[in-house]
């Protein structure tokens, strides 16, 4: 539904982060939550700084993955064909900081579902890490 910033990936990678944010269809058919982490391989040569900081001090040293850390919420929904709603938070990092990013996604996930998954706009989400 949104990316911020919405700069940092190619269309190609938005395509394959919106297929990497869902547990494999197997692993997971009840109502509920879980958290996961992935790994998205990026091209040779891709200008990460925005990741990183604003000033771009790293941009020279780029990496070749991302690592999707994710908090998927599956809950029961009547009105919806498929008889549930699924909606996945996603925090992207060059870095494979795992617990960090999960307790982070504990956090931020609270706050996100209980707007519905939506925010009037991004620095309002970003206010909610202390």
């Amino acid at each position: 539904e949104g990316i911020y910033p919405s700069e940092i990936l190619s269309k190609n990678e938005q395509k394959t982060l919106s297929l990497l944010s869902f547990p494999d269809s197997n692993s997971f058919s009840a109502e509920g939550s879980m958290k996961f982490v992935f790994r998205l391989k990026r091209g040779k040569n891709k200008n990460c700084g925005s990741l990183i900081d604003k000033d771009n001090t790293h941009s020279d040293s780029c990496f070749n993955s991302l690592y999707g850390y994710v908090y998927f919420r599956q809950q029961k929904d009547p009105a919806n064909p498929r008889g549930f709603s699924q909606k996945s938070l996603v925090i992207l990092s060059v870095l494979p900081l795992c617990y960090f990013f999960k307790t982070t996604l504990d956090i931020l996930s609270s706050q996100y579902f209980d707007h519905q998954g939506n925010f009037t706009d991004n620095e309002q989400f970003l206010k909610v890490l202390p």
